[in-house]
C-alpha cells in the first residue's frame, strides 16, 4: 500500500493514541471519496452525452481517456494516502504534502493533456445549457 513512511513522514502519535482518522481528518477523507464518485460520474456522463466531441479525434479521445485515469487514480492515492497519513497523526503535513505534489501534478497534467481539458470543457459547456 502507500506508506507515507516511504515519503519521510514520522509516526508522531504516542503508544496510548487511537489511531483513528479524527473529524478533520475523516471529513477531508470523506469530501475526496465524495470527489471521486463526483469524477466518475461526470465521466459517466461525458461519454454518454458528447460522444461526438470526444471520438471525433482519436488523439484526443486517447487524452481525454489519460486526463480521466490519472484524475481519478489520483482521488484514489490522496484518499490511501491521508488515511495512513492521519492514522500516523500525521494529517496536516500529510495535507500539505499533497496540496505541493497536486499542484506540481496539476500543472504537468495542463501542460501535457491540454487539448484533452479543452474537450472536457467544451463538452461540459454543451451539456450545461
Amino acid at each position: 500500500m502507500i506508506d507515507p513512511k516511504k515519503f519521510g513522514f514520522v509516526d508522531k502519535c504516542t503508544k496510548d493514541t487511537q489511531r483513528g482518522l479524527g473529524i478533520l481528518c475523516g471529513t477531508y477523507v470523506f469530501l475526496i471519496i465524495l470527489g471521486l464518485i463526483m469524477n466518475i460520474l461526470q465521466t459517466i456522463l461525458l461519454f454518454t452525452e458528447c460522444r461526438e466531441i470526444i471520438l471525433r479525434d482519436t488523439a484526443i479521445s486517447i487524452e481525454v481517456l489519460l486526463f480521466i485515469m490519472i484524475s481519478i487514480g489520483w482521488s484514489v492515492f490522496i484518499m490511501v494516502f491521508m488515511i495512513n497519513a492521519c492514522r500516523m497523526c500525521n494529517g496536516l503535513y500529510g495535507f500539505f504534502f499533497l496540496l505541493l505534489l497536486g499542484i506540481i501534478i496539476g500543472v504537468v497534467n495542463m501542460l501535457l493533456l491540454n487539448r484533452a481539458s479543452g474537450a472536457i470543457m467544451q463538452c461540459y459547456n454543451k451539456v450545461s445549457r
